[in-house]
């Protein structure tokens, strides 16, 4: 949410509509809750929502395990590749509830991302998780299609 309460108000119900629409239709919530992740998981439980992403999550330790009882995924994209936060938000979170993405386009120190990027991704999740790069592409797609409801 943007600061300021006349704005945070305004973005909590417009955020609040879409969640009913996703509870309604059973669909998946690709969220970006910067600062307002508790506020947002209690959102998302009273509505009974069961697929929720959680993009370029950064937060707290604790709140990434609240995500996480929850069912929810989180997502990692280039940052991963020099944050140290990310890299251990990653190390800490089974693989079972890791998506990749590439956020383009966003300029990671210089590079615009693209979707070729997510091999980038996928490959320091193998480096952290102690992985084959062909293990972490397989378990994150079928993480992606799970979410996402895709037939592919």
């Amino acid at each position: 949410f943007i600061k300021g309460a006349d704005k945070w108000q305004r973005q909590r119900e417009v955020f609040e509509f879409f969640v009913k629409i996703a509870a309604e239709y059973n669909l998946a919530l690709n969220i970006h809750a910067v600062n307002a992740e508790k506020e947002i998981i209690s959102l998302l439980n009273k509505y009974d929502i069961e697929k929720a992403v959680f993009h370029w999550y950064t937060g707290s330790f604790m709140t990434l395990q609240d995500i996480l009882s929850s069912g929810y995924y989180i997502s990692t994209n280039l940052s991963i590749t020099y944050s140290r936060r990310v890299m251990e938000i990653i190390r800490q979170t089974p693989l079972n509830k890791i998506v990749l993405e590439s956020d383009s386009p966003y300029d990671f120190k210089g590079i615009m991302a693209n979707p070729s990027h997510v091999k980038i991704v996928a490959e320091k999740v193998a480096e952290i998780k102690k992985s084959s790069i062909d293990g972490i592409a397989e378990m994150t797609t079928k993480n992606a299609r799970k979410l996402f409801n895709l037939r592919f």
